[in-house]
């Protein structure tokens, strides 16, 4: 008996082993399809910024056309981009992702989704680092190369150091918010995409800090040449030892090692204490160092982290995008003012309700009387409520409108003489009635969605692509708001001749002028530090204003300075915050606005749209 079970057994299981295993095998051949995803820095990010998903596809069967789309913790679609993968492709596609603060992702997933089909999934074990945490790539061959700074707390604090590939950085600046320096070791800068090496400038130009290795080799500036300190013209023997009165180790430099020999930029300092053994140029808030000598000789040097201490010194410099992304106090969407959603004043409610109280009492008494039908009272005082729930109903729907409206808030970051900003918008939908809305925006854009804790409406579904990237899905309730955070860069067209400079009694002096672009219905000046400069009052192109202004606090900017409401209550947190990214204060910024939109959005709904556009250009070094 146990002879015969055991057989039925062993041919019910070759039977299953039959059925089952090759029809796996011939979905997996039928697909063909196969998945590999790298996410984060070295599968780390920050919460609250982005992090890229580096995606390598490859078709061994019939064309397909989907979506790879990235899952949140709840299973729900937060970012989907278009593929196209015809037969026999390989292809490596970046998808720039991000994690709120309050959600904690311990598994990322990315799925290629064909006709709402899971085709192919990845999925990767993640460590999250805190939004304050100071972030290090390095991109280098030596896979060991500065991982000893973290374990050095006392001097470089919190620190953590990730190898990356440079060119699976993002090609969007917007992207490259989640770390603060990257260090460049031995690589050939020369290959980076021409979009890469914009959104690394623009990187430096909004506080990144970049750190080229030299030691001869001048491919590593080759992709940075503009904005390089230095240009290598050779190499040469030298010592390291001065390298010690930065950082005093007790273990020796090397006394003979390759130098590269350099001609200075204009613009390029000697770091002071280490002699001509690292030039910086300061570009906008960051900077850009270049070491003359390999920065693996360094190894082993107990003053190694030392070193990095002063040469980089770290902030939390949050992105103004993080900020409005966050879970409190979004500077952009705390400053929107909608009279759609004012409550009507105490005193037209009081008077509301005393006619009310008046219409359904004496003076419907009166009438009635008048007319001697006080027996119709059960009928003429519902009809008299009626009258008035009514009334009321039309005035909400009169203060609602009947279209919907879209209201932008954006606020672009540039350099004076740049040709880029980093544009970072506030959209918000403001519905008359409960409506499920798509919207489009420009192609490349970052879209995150804001929804509070008790938004029931469901989450949006976000997906780019070459023509554009959408926002669908997006259900707002009657009378409610909706609002996306936004991120693009932007061609930035104002041209502006600054000749201003602080003096040493607190005063701003020279000239002002609006050579290009559009005018600006209002502008004033602040210095690094966030110290208040002047207010300039109306920008137009070819009208020079004459700057004099003694510099006061921030908070200084009176109401009768900047009168409209909105726009006063953004600047005074943008400047806040500038006071905190950027403290030279030889620093002097251009606060403009206008009443116009930079991004362009498409609804599928009639809707009136309403934009304020908010310019912060650092103007300048003299």
């Amino acid at each position: 008996m146990t002879i015969r079970c055991c057989r039925i057994a062993l041919v019910a299981i070759t039977l299953l082993i039959g059925v089952v295993y090759p029809a796996a095998s011939s979905a997996q051949g039928d697909a063909g399809v196969t998945i590999d995803a790298t996410m984060g820095y070295e599968a780390a990010y920050r919460t609250g910024d982005w992090f890229p998903v580096v995606v390598e596809l490859g078709n061994a069967g019939a064309d397909l056309s989907g979506q790879l789309v990235w899952r949140g913790p709840d299973g729900s679609s937060r970012v989907a981009t278009l593929v196209e993968l015809p037969r026999g492709a390989r292809q490596q596609i970046v998808v720039d992702v991000f994690v709120p603060e309050s959600e904690y992702v311990r598994v990322g997933r990315i799925e290629l989704v064909v006709d709402d089909a899971v085709v192919a999934a990845a999925e990767v074990t993640l460590t999250q680092h805190e939004p304050t945490t100071p972030v290090m790539l390095v991109a280098s061959s030596d896979q060991s190369l500065l991982r000893g700074i973290v374990w050095q707390p006392e001097v470089m604090s919190g620190v953590e150091v990730h190898h990356v590939v440079l060119e699976q950085l993002s090609p969007r600046v917007a992207a490259l918010q989640g770390f603060d320096v990257l260090v460049v070791h031995g690589i050939d800068t020369s290959t980076l995409g021409q979009a890469q090496r914009e959104a690394l400038s623009d990187w430096v130009m909004l506080g990144g800090q970049l750190v080229i290795s030299g030691g001869g080799d001048p491919r590593a500036l080759a992709g940075f040449a503009d904005l390089a300190p230095v240009t290598i013209t050779g190499v040469e023997r030298g010592s390291l030892a001065r390298l010690a009165a930065v950082a005093p180790g007790s273990a020796a430099l090397p006394d003979d090692v390759a130098l590269s020999q350099v001609t200075p930029a204009p613009q390029a300092r000697a770091w002071p204490a280490a002699g001509d053994l690292v030039y910086s140029r300061a570009v906008g808030r960051g900077a850009i160092h270049v070491t003359r000598f390999d920065l693996a000789r360094l190894r082993g040097w107990d003053g190694n982290a030392a070193f990095w201490a002063q040469l980089v010194p770290l902030r939390d410099r949050g992105s103004l995008g993080a900020l409005e992304r966050g879970d409190f106090a979004p500077p952009l969407l705390n400053g929107l003012v909608l009279a759609e959603l004012q409550l009507p004043g105490v005193g037209s409610i009081a008077l509301f309700f005393l006619l009310y109280l008046i219409a359904i009492g004496p003076l419907h008494y009166l009438v009635l009387r008048r007319f001697d039908r006080l027996d119709w009272g059960w009928i003429t005082v519902p009809l008299t409520i009626l009258a008035f729930v009514g009334v009321a109903y039309l005035v909400g729907i009169g203060a609602r409108g009947t279209v919907a409206r879209i209201y932008g808030i954006t606020v672009v970051e540039a350099m004076q003489s740049g040709s880029r900003g980093l544009a970072t918008t506030s959209l918000s939908i403001f519905s008359p009635t409960r409506t499920s809305y798509r919207m489009a925006l420009p192609a490349g854009a970052l879209v995150a969605e804001r929804r509070g804790g008790l938004d029931a409406t469901g989450a949006a579904r976000i997906t780019g692509g070459p023509a554009d990237t959408t926002v669908s899905e997006v259900l707002v309730d009657l009378g409610g708001l909706r609002s996306v955070v936004v991120e693009s860069t932007v061609p930035f067209t104002l041209r502006i001749d600054s000749r201003l400079a602080r003096a040493a009694d607190d005063q701003l002096t020279g000239t002002l002028q609006l050579l290009a672009g559009p005018a600006l219905d209002g502008a004033l000046l602040t210095t690094g530090g966030g110290a208040y400069g002047a207010l300039l009052g109306p920008l137009d192109a070819g009208t020079p204003v004459v700057v004099r202004r003694r510099v006061a606090p921030a908070d200084a900017i009176a109401d009768d300075a900047v009168p409209n409401l909105q726009v006063r209550t953004i600047i005074r947190e943008l400047i806040a915050r500038q006071a905190r990214d950027d403290t030279d204060p030889a620093a002097i910024y251009l606060w403009g606005w206008r009443s116009q939109p930079t991004l362009d959005v498409a609804l599928s709904e009639v809707a009136v749209q309403q934009h304020l556009t908010i310019y912060a250009i650092r103007l300048d070094d003299r």
